[in-house]
């Protein structure tokens, strides 16, 4: 699977590709986060997410797709870190579509009194009308860790990069407020 330009991360396992892609938008101007929730942009209502997809490998249509909130995409950065046996769940429903996504994500270090070899489990489920789509993949500690870390970098980097001019509206707005109030 080539990679493409909103790629952020990208592991395989062999038979399922676990992609993370780049949907963050910047707030509105004099805000104070970076990120946009939910508001106003250009006439549409956008909020900065993080679609991470199972494709199966081999040119399968299959594709699950979860979106996570910046906030969720930290968090589980913070798992990938402990190594420790961990669950971690979330489901996101959208009535009016009949939408219902669920991620599940797991570490189990043993089975059996035997340590594995894949300790990492994640799994979408996508159910639209009453119809499921499930995908799973299991990943290594270092695998898993380093999908995660790429997605904390790039959040980092977005928001190192959009700060400063969110900084300088906010201080423009300020002087303007305080021209306009005398």
């Amino acid at each position: 699977m080539k990679k493409q330009a909103r790629d952020i991360a990208k592991t395989s396992n062999g038979k399922v590709v676990l992609v993370a892609a780049d949907e963050l938008k910047v707030t509105s101007s004099f805000y104070g986060s970076i990120f946009a929730e939910k508001e106003k942009i250009n006439g549409k209502t956008e909020y900065s997410k993080i679609p991470i997809s199972l494709l199966e490998v081999g040119g399968s249509k299959k594709n699950v797709t979860f979106y996570l909130d910046v906030d969720q995409a930290e968090y589980l950065y913070e798992f990938a870190k402990s190594f420790g046996d961990c669950s971690y769940s979330s489901c996101k429903k959208n009535e009016a579509q009949k939408l219902k996504r669920t991620l599940l994500v797991r570490r189990q270090s043993f089975y059996n009194n035997q340590p594995k070899k894949y300790p990492w489990y994640l799994e979408i489920e996508v159910t639209k009308n009453e119809k499921k789509e499930k995908s799973c993949i299991n990943m290594t500690d270092e695998g898993f860790f380093t999908f995660m870390n790429r997605i904390h970098r790039f959040i980092d980097c977005f928001v190192t990069a959009y700060s400063t001019n969110i900084m300088k509206m906010k201080f423009n707005n300020e002087q303007n407020w305080k021209q306009n109030k005398n």
